[in-house]
């Protein structure tokens, strides 16, 4: 008898070869075939290319696409939020924090409107606080700048008020 030698191979598609005897090639490397197979390899590095100019271009515009949507759903809500106000001219010689203010509201009997900044009334605190809904237990500590407000706040606490 003689002594067949066979090795084992993992070849790229060869799907259910398994074991093939010594010295024979199913599907390796050919030399005289070597252009084409570099010829194969450019299509798919150009293809690659492709896609990927393709899938840059797409996560580009749709990042841009939403930046503008946003931005334009800002403008709307700044828009809607101011639509009621009353621009004031700018009073160059005072010093606050804030430069531009508005009148809100509109003037009911003997009451005027009120004179707001116009950050305060543009990112919707005004309309946040028209639809607060009060309930009979709650508490309003206000009161004007460096006035003690953290003093009676906590003077409330140690009267069993909770926030």
């Amino acid at each position: 008898m003689r002594n067949i030698h066979l090795k084992v191979t993992l070849l790229a598609g060869a799907k259910g070869r398994g074991i093939v005897p010594m010295g024979e090639d199913y599907g390796g490397y050919d030399e005289d075939k070597h252009e084409e197979y570099e010829k194969e390899a450019q299509r798919k590095e150009k293809r690659i290319r492709f896609y990927k100019k393709i899938f840059s271009t797409l996560a580009f515009a749709s990042t841009l696409g939403a930046a503008i949507y946003a931005r334009r759903r800002r403008r709307l809500v700044f828009e809607d939020n101011i639509k009621d106000c009353t621009f004031l001219p700018v009073d160059e010689n005072f010093r606050g924090s804030y430069k531009t203010f508005c009148k809100c509201g509109e003037k009911v009997a003997d009451r005027t409107t009120c004179v707001l900044p116009v950050q305060i009334v543009s990112d919707g605190t005004i309309k946040s606080i028209k639809n607060f809904k009060l309930r009979p237990d709650d508490v309003i500590v206000a009161s004007f700048p460096k006035t003690g407000r953290k003093l009676l706040s906590c003077k409330l606490i140690l009267l069993n008020f909770s926030f």
